[in-house]
């Protein structure tokens, strides 16, 4: 009998940690009204066999002209420039083996996006041309050791931007640095099963993220998750104990759009014209 009552404290001493650690930050609901108005673009609204390759100042311009908001990703360059690309090897969509992170602006600004003439933009000229039109969904994608210098970087150009953006980054660090340094900015946690999403990480991180189990330090407003993966109980409990906000990426399809704004969720889109 004892074991058995042992085992039933030890249960619920576990689910009440459990809930603990995934709550998420508060007080931001107000300014996340406005964020969800709006389908975000994967990378810009961008059509590899139309030319118009991903991350690039013309899917961006397409996005715009478009009203859907955009989502990109921010690496930092070996001289400290804000480089718009998702890789954090510059060899899938330049040709040119090399890390983002060992790259100068000379490197970069020689090379060219998918075979066009589009070059690699930097986060100061994405802002310049959006410069308010429709909001920004700013993943940040530090390498081990360089996250601090990525956020003051980022936010040296963003504390000077006057349109609306959020930060999302699958390391909790960036939302911390946030919470710290900037309370004021939306930020969200992305998460997903990143191995199986071609991710090379320890099983351990993949849990983490997976689980939201940095949650009570990340204080994140909205959670990004993936699509394929948006059954995890953990999302399900945040979403349905907390009523987080959910955004799910990357939606492909206009079934799977419906499936996701049915139940609420902000889709970050590719692929497709989601109108």
């Amino acid at each position: 009998m004892k074991t058995i009552k042992h085992f039933f404290w030890f249960i619920c001493g576990f689910f009440i940690v459990w809930l603990f650690v995934l709550y998420p930050g508060k007080g931001k609901k107000k300014k996340m009204e406005f964020f969800t108005r709006f389908r975000y673009a994967h990378r810009g609204y961008h059509n590899k066999q139309g030319g118009i390759p991903e991350n690039s100042m013309e899917a961006f311009k397409r996005a715009i002209d478009n009203g859907f908001g955009i989502e990109l990703d921010v690496h930092i360059s070996k001289d400290g420039r804000l480089v718009v690309m998702h890789d954090d090897n510059l060899l899938r969509t330049t040709g040119k083996n090399m890390l983002v992170e060992s790259a100068t602006t000379a490197d970069i600004d020689n090379l060219r996006l998918e075979g066009t003439d589009e070059k690699v933009p930097y986060l100061e000229n994405v802002l310049k041309l959006v410069d308010g039109q429709v909001p920004l969904l700013i993943e940040l994608k530090p390498s081990f050791n360089m996250y601090k210098k990525l956020c003051v970087r980022t936010f040296k150009l963003l504390d000077k931007y006057k349109g609306p953006y959020m930060i999302e980054s699958f390391d909790p660090r960036i939302l911390m640095w946030i919470n710290s340094n900037r309370p004021r900015v939306v930020k969200g946690q992305l998460a997903g099963r990143l191995i199986k999403h071609g991710e090379n990480i320890s099983p351990i991180i993949d849990t983490t993220v997976k689980q939201l189990l940095l949650n009570f330090l990340a204080r994140p407003d909205f959670i990004a998750y993936a699509f394929a993966d948006r059954n995890a109980l953990s999302l399900r409990l945040c979403k349905g104990l907390y009523h987080v906000i959910e955004f799910n990426w990357t939606i492909k399809s206009k079934e799977e759009q419906e499936i996701a704004e049915r139940d609420d969720a902000v889709i970050i889109f590719e692929q497709f014209d989601p109108r």
